[in-house]
C-alpha cells in the first residue's frame, strides 16, 4: 500500500463493526480500523492478493451511523497474526458514497480531539 493511503487519519475501532461480503453474504470479518480511503479487517477467511469485494459495513446501534455502508474494497497486504488462524487483511476503499466517505472521515479526524 502506498504512502499516499497510509498518511491519512485512522480510527481503531473499539465495538464490534461486521464487514459482510454482498456476493457471498458471509462475513468477510471484523474491522480493526477504518480510515478516509481505508480499512483494516481481522478475518478467519483466506483473502486473495489484490481482490475486489462488495461489502456491506453493519455499525452497532451506538455508532453515530444508523445505517450500513456499501464500500467497494481491494485487497492491499494480509498478514498472519501469530496463531496463524486469523489474519490483518489491508484494504484500499475504490467504491463508496461521497457522503458515507465524508462522514468516515469527520468521524476518523474526531479521535485527534
Amino acid at each position: 500500500m502506498s504512502d499516499e493511503f497510509r498518511r491519512y487519519t485512522r480510527r481503531d475501532v473499539i465495538q464490534q463493526i461486521d464487514a459482510i461480503d454482498l456476493m457471498t453474504q458471509k462475513t468477510l470479518g471484523k474491522v480493526a480500523n477504518i480510515s478516509e480511503y481505508g480499512i483494516m479487517i481481522l478475518t478467519h477467511i483466506h483473502i486473495n492478493n489484490d481482490a475486489i469485494y462488495q461489502c456491506e459495513l453493519i455499525f452497532p446501534y451506538t455508532y453515530p451511523f444508523r445505517s450500513p455502508f456499501i464500500i467497494g474494497l481491494q485487497e492491499m497486504w494480509t498478514e498472519p497474526v501469530t496463531t496463524g488462524k486469523v489474519s490483518y487483511a489491508g484494504f484500499r476503499i475504490i467504491d463508496i458514497e461521497s457522503t458515507d466517505r465524508l462522514r468516515i472521515s469527520e468521524w476518523a479526524n474526531q479521535s485527534l480531539r
